[in-house]
């Protein structure tokens, strides 16, 4: 298990037998999620921004994997697992999926999958976790094989 600080994102990320684990946390979570939404309306610039901390964190813990080749995919098919820790109400899955797309374009360009189309990504499940305070929220994603 590894734990950075990447552009105010803490992240860990795991590799079991079959599984990869990111998880992301920073107090500006909420804030990065809105600009990432399909909902959220930001300034052109901010979702920008958001998307490429996103990408650089995903990146991150991806090549520190070092078994990633984008040439020759690691896994032809592929299920996602979005695990959001939220203080509040929740966001709907649809503005999580939507929102962690610039993610599922990462995951793809480092190798893990062949393409992020419906036939290598057969899935997404979205479950939910509330969490007392702002500063604790984040969201895992799990990357499994099929």
């Amino acid at each position: 298990m590894a734990t950075v600080l990447l552009t105010g994102i803490v992240a860990w990320m795991m590799k079991t037998e079959t599984t990869i684990h990111l998880e992301f946390t920073t107090p500006q979570w909420r804030k990065l999620m809105r600009s990432l939404s399909p909902n959220g309306r930001p300034h052109p610039m901010a979702k920008h921004t958001a998307q490429r901390k996103l990408k650089e964190a995903v990146s991150s813990r991806l090549r520190s994997l070092g078994l990633f080749d984008p040439e020759k995919p690691l896994y032809d098919t592929i299920k996602l697992q979005y695990h959001v820790l939220w203080c509040g109400r929740p966001p709907d899955r649809t503005n999580v999926i939507g929102s962690l797309k610039a993610a599922e374009d990462q995951i793809v360009r480092e190798g893990v999958v062949t393409d992020d189309s419906p036939d290598h990504v057969l899935g997404h499940d979205v479950t939910y976790e509330r969490v007392s305070h702002r500063n604790e929220t984040g969201i895992s994603i799990s990357i499994m094989p099929l």
